[in-house]
């Protein structure tokens, strides 16, 4: 590895039907699924409600490309679920964490310039586009990089 190529920590996240790439500075905790609770009314589908962390709401996010999974709004979930708590950017002290389902443990990576690549045949819909920062391929695995300003500032809206 070159000097000028540094490495970056990264967290995988099997998130449905794809993975989600997210620095590993972002990650403040890994815990179990529980089921979030949707207090608001006619919500889109990648907002999935709310868990209680730390005396927290923290909004749960839901970025797939695929939802046929789910049934009656809910999503089917395995037994090795899990929800990956991140730090919110803005740091609104009133929520400053934004959680993430995955299906099993998520995975360190390391990350830089010769292991990752814009994935150009990716096709994200309209309903998450805004959410999410880009599609690239680590090594040979597509995965989605979440857009976090974004996805706060529509938790923000929806709270409105």
């Amino acid at each position: 590895m070159s000097e000028n190529n540094r490495q970056v920590r990264g967290v995988l996240l099997a998130h449905f039907s794809q993975q989600l790439l997210l620095p590993n500075a972002v990650m403040a905790e890994v815990i179990g699924y529980r089921e979030p609770r949707l207090s608001l009314g006619d919500t889109p589908k990648w907002y999935r409600g709310d868990i209680l962390w730390r005396q927290f709401t923290t909004p749960i996010v839901r970025l797939d490309m695929d939802m046929t999974d789910m049934e009656d709004g809910k999503e089917q979930v395995g037994v090795r679920a899990r929800i990956a708590v991140c730090y919110a950017l803005d740091a609104d002290p009133e929520r400053p964490y934004i959680g993430f389902v995955t299906n099993s443990v998520p995975r360190l990576v390391h990350v830089d310039a010769d292991n990752v690549r814009p994935d150009r045949h990716a096709e994200i819909p309209e309903s998450i586009a805004k959410l999410v920062g880009a599609a690239v391929r680590v090594r040979d695995e597509s995965a989605l990089i979440p857009n976090m300003a974004a996805i706060e500032a529509e938790v923000l809206v929806l709270r409105s």
